[in-house]
Order: C-alpha cells, then sequence, then structure tokens
C-alpha cells in the first residue's frame, strides 16, 4: 500500500500532468519563487534569481 505523500504526488502529477523531472523541478522553483513574494505578483518585474 503506498503512503499518503506517494498518493499526493501522484494526485500532483495527474492535476498538472507532470510526470518527468524536467516540469517537476520547474513547479519546485516557480513555487519558491512565488512563496517569498508579495501578492499581487507583478509579471513586469521578472525574476532576477539564478539557477
Amino acid at each position: 500500500m503506498m503512503n499518503s505523500a506517494t498518493n499526493r504526488l501522484k494526485g500532483f502529477q495527474a492535476e498538472h500532468n507532470a510526470y518527468t523531472k524536467g516540469p517537476l523541478s520547474l513547479l519546485v522553483q516557480l513555487t519558491r519563487i512565488v512563496r517569498a513574494k508579495t501578492l499581487p505578483l507583478d509579471p513586469n518585474k521578472g525574476c532576477r534569481q539564478h539557477f
């Protein structure tokens, strides 16, 4: 039987169509960047972080 973290990951992958490392890592990086910002997000400011 799968644990709840595995079930949540599988649900997230299905919902966002992100099954490989590339799309998943992009979603993680965007989440980290957005989490540090205040709302509403300003698309004109861009991201100056280097990865």
